[in-house]
């Protein structure tokens, strides 16, 4: 059950560097993947990878409720795993619960510290928790670690553009986007 569901779900999962694919049965592979995951987790529910999935897949239905509590889950079994966590992250600040991305990030730092994306991604959910100035030292520390990375040149701006008043405090994913 879990291979199948993974298998089904899989092609429809944004991942870093490959676009999620975009098909007329897509809804409907993901919710029988979604099933089969149930299934899997009835029988092993301790199957971090199949919540981890099973979020992607919530994800990839713009379901952001349902994916926050597949990564929840998935993260209370493995706290310490970047990618679950860095999931988790995301959905806290879809869901405008900015205060536990900010938790989740910070500790995910302090377990990879040479993670400049997870560094980044603290940055982010400081500036939606209105830490702007805490958000600006992150950003800068992300920079140095990785001064080539194009998303964390883009966020520093955006956290400068804060500070200095040019715009408007985000405080969700969709106003970082406008």
């Amino acid at each position: 059950m879990y291979k199948r569901g993974v298998d089904l779900i899989n092609p429809y999962m944004t991942l870093h560097g490959r676009a999620a694919a975009k098909d007329a049965e897509r809804a409907m592979r993901l919710e029988a993947g979604i099933a089969c995951l149930d299934r899997a987790l009835s029988l092993v529910p301790s199957n971090w990878a199949a919540l981890w999935v099973r979020g992607k897949a919530f994800q990839a239905l713009d379901d952001h409720l349902q994916a926050h509590g597949s990564f929840a889950s998935a993260y209370a079994l493995q706290p310490e795993n970047p990618d679950v966590g860095r999931e988790l992250v995301v959905e806290c600040l879809e869901l405008g619960k900015s205060g536990d991305a900010v938790t989740i990030a910070d500790r995910l730092t302090k377990l990879a510290p040479q993670d400049a994306g997870l560094r980044a991604n603290l940055a982010l959910a400081l500036l939606l928790d209105g830490q702007v100035q805490r958000a600006r030292g992150v950003i800068a520390d992300a920079r140095r670690q990785d001064p080539k990375d194009p998303i964390s040149r883009a966020l520093e701006e955006r956290i400068d553009q804060v500070a200095d008043g040019s715009r408007r405090q985000p405080r969700t994913l969709r106003e970082m986007e406008q």
